[in-house]
């Protein structure tokens, strides 16, 4: 769950969701006359009914993961469940609704898929599949760092998933290793679309996607140009994904802030390598912290970054198949075995139950206040259901004896 640092205007900065359409792999050109809005999907008749709740996965500030089955198909999903009073105290909706759109319209091979989303009066819940190797940045703090070819192998699909996005029009904006994890068979998937936005624009350049000046994300990944509230585009996710780079090679951050503010460190410090760093590693990440926007790598086309030292030998269009084999496959003893997430959250059961999961759980007489309360809640987030064409079809054998 992402964090946003707000500016005195933030109520003005929030962005308009106003998303196009996203078919398979097909590339939105900047030609188009007209953005679509998103098409109405199937209404879900999924409720927590459907669901068993099986373990805790985490906690953010809007509310908890945990691991669910659904019934129709024995499968095992990871649950997001986000309390709506917390979402509108924060003026966080549009945020919240972009991510619901983002995760049904993105369709990548290195992108979490979205199986269904439903709400009541008071939650609503995201289903995704379950990604069961874990954050990445639970192995990076395990390892301590990466040898440069594991790196390069994340990184390399981090950037199709990043470069994906920006050819269909969006900045992710929270590039950090807590929002990549690994499936089971060792290849990463980006989660967490809250703060992307859609910056399409209607022009003749494909590579010219528009800008915005909304101050949010983490700040240890921020650009500076986010850090000073200046117009920003899609170029502050490769400073993000340079960062990211240099912390997988080095186990740091390259800009070291103690007492000092980060921006200052971002233009007054030089970057320190370790000896072993390759020179192909430490020529791209020094071009993708360039502090000018225009001069960093991938401000021209994604294919600087491709083409750079660091990722000479890598067949883009292999990775994008998965015909690389991962440099670590996770060890797993069933469809619930949680080893590589947090086991304060996993072995939390108290927590897991610690507040009603739904409104049928939750029988109890409301005054006038409250209804209109929860009149809002469920009008400020209509269409926020859906379900996957294919999610009650893709039926596995029931693993009771897993649970």
């Amino acid at each position: 769950m992402s964090g946003c640092i707000s500016c005195q205007k933030q109520a003005q900065m929030y962005d308009k969701i106003n998303l196009p359409p996203i078919n398979n792999h097909e590339i939105i050109t900047q030609s188009s006359t007209t953005i679509a809005s998103p098409e109405k999907t199937k209404l879900s008749s999924v409720t927590m009914d459907d669901l068993q709740p099986i373990k805790l996965l985490g906690k953010g500030s809007f509310g908890k993961v945990i691991l669910v089955k659904y019934f129709n198909n024995n499968n095992i999903y990871a649950m997001e469940i986000l309390k709506k009073e917390e979402i509108i105290k924060r003026n966080q909706i549009k945020h919240t609704q972009t991510e619901r759109f983002l995760l049904e319209k993105l369709d990548h091979p290195f992108i979490a898929q979205l199986q269904f989303a439903f709400q009541d009066t008071q939650k609503l819940y995201l289903v995704t599949e379950f990604l069961q190797g874990g954050e990445l940045f639970f192995h990076l703090k395990r390892k301590g760092c990466f040898k440069e070819p594991t790196a390069k192998f994340y990184m390399a699909q981090i950037f199709l998933a990043i470069d994906y996005m920006h050819k269909n029009g969006y900045i992710y904006r929270d590039l950090k290793p807590e929002n990549i994890l690994l499936d089971k068979e060792g290849y990463i998937k980006l989660t967490d679309f809250g703060l992307s936005k859609i910056v399409l624009n209607n022009n003749d350049n494909e590579n010219d996607i528009g800008k915005s000046n909304t101050v949010c994300g983490t700040l240890d990944y921020m650009a500076p140009e986010i850090i000073l509230g200046k117009d920003y585009d899609k170029t502050i996710d490769w400073f993000s994904f340079g960062i990211l780079l240099y912390e997988l090679i080095c186990g740091s951050f390259p800009f070291k802030v103690k007492n000092r503010k980060i921006e200052e460190s971002i233009y007054k410090e030089k970057i320190i390598f370790p000896e072993n760093i390759s020179e192909g590693a430490k020529d791209t990440i020094l071009k993708l912290l360039e502090i000018d926007p225009e001069k960093r790598l991938g401000y021209n086309n994604s294919d600087e970054i491709k083409n750079s030292e660091f990722f000479k030998n890598i067949n883009f269009n292999k990775m994008y198949n998965k015909e690389y084999k991962p440099p670590f496959r996770p060890k797993l003893s069933g469809k619930i075995d949680l080893k590589y997430f947090d086991i304060n959250f996993t072995e939390n059961n108290e927590d897991l139950y610690s507040e009603d999961l739904s409104d049928n759980n939750n029988k109890k007489e409301y005054n006038n206040n409250e209804k209109e309360k929860e009149q809002i809640n469920v009008q400020s987030f209509e269409g926020f259901s859906f379900i996957k064409d294919d999610v009650n079809n893709n039926e596995e054998e029931d693993d009771d004896y897993d649970l």
